[in-house]
């Protein structure tokens, strides 16, 4: 049964959402809120890690074809194909809200910026020393020290990982805040980080988490495939190891 329309009160979110899906073969699901609550790391109290049960109660409602976009006048609507679809836009929003103050600045005449908003980037013209914006990729085991440096001149950066924002459960297994749409669970692959340069912050945000979720290898091919701006840093035979597409060698600098 379809539910009413309401007001998409920010459509550009939701295009956005829907076009990344595709990109990034589905690895972008923004359907996925009430798993993400679930395993404790959305607006719900965290409490024991969901079952099998509880998963599948909570996967019923998630996939991308559990809401649509209706164009009407000037207006879009969003219609809910679930009634207990749950739309978790955290993997675009900072990067949308990146783009927003950039484009405060712009629409000021300011022509060199620098703007983040947790981790998510946006440049443009020169830094106060008259050469392009330098910005680190950090390394993903501590001290975080700075592990590549890219020239970011008028483009949007974001780096996604889980080696910040994770939990253990009893058996001292690690379960990061990243939920792999293909299985329903938090992401358990070989990705340290990953980090996409983008013409948007939004972009860049979610093609970031799109391709950590398929994994190193698979995310490297649609890249190469794509001709994304892409680095991965990959834990692999134990030890880092980092592999980047031609379009984001681009960008690096020497340290």
């Amino acid at each position: 049964k379809l539910h009413p329309p309401c007001r998409a009160t920010s459509p550009m979110f939701f295009q956005a959402a829907l076009r990344i899906n595709r990109i990034t073969q589905g690895g972008l699901d923004v359907t996925l809120g009430a798993l993400v609550n679930a395993w404790g790391f959305g607006p719900e109290p965290r409490g024991a890690l969901p079952d099998a049960e509880e998963t599948a109660r909570r996967a019923a409602s998630v996939g991308m074809d559990k809401f649509e976009l209706q164009q009407q006048g000037d207006a879009t609507l969003l219609r809910k194909k679930h009634p207990d679809l749950y739309l978790d836009l955290s993997s675009i929003a900072k990067g949308f809200g990146v783009d927003a103050v950039a484009q405060v600045l712009e629409d000021a005449g300011i022509p060199d910026y620098l703007v983040e908003i947790g981790g998510e980037i946006r440049s443009a013209g020169k830094s106060p020393v008259g050469e392009p914006w330098r910005i680190a990729i950090e390394h993903p085991e501590p001290p975080h020290h700075p592990h590549l440096i890219i020239a970011l001149p008028h483009h949007g950066l974001a780096t996604s990982g889980g080696y910040r924002n994770f939990r253990q459960d009893e058996n001292g297994d690690t379960h990061t805040h990243l939920i792999n749409p293909r299985t329903l669970q938090p992401v358990h692959n070989s990705i340290a980080s990953l980090s996409v340069i983008a013409r948007t912050s939004m972009e860049a945000d979610g093609l970031a988490t799109g391709l950590t979720t398929l994994g190193a290898a698979d995310a490297l091919a649609l890249a190469r495939q794509e001709h994304l701006a892409v680095c991965i840093i990959e834990r692999r035979d134990g030890a880092l190891h980092t592999a980047y597409t031609d379009e984001f060698a681009a960008f690096i600098q020497p340290k």
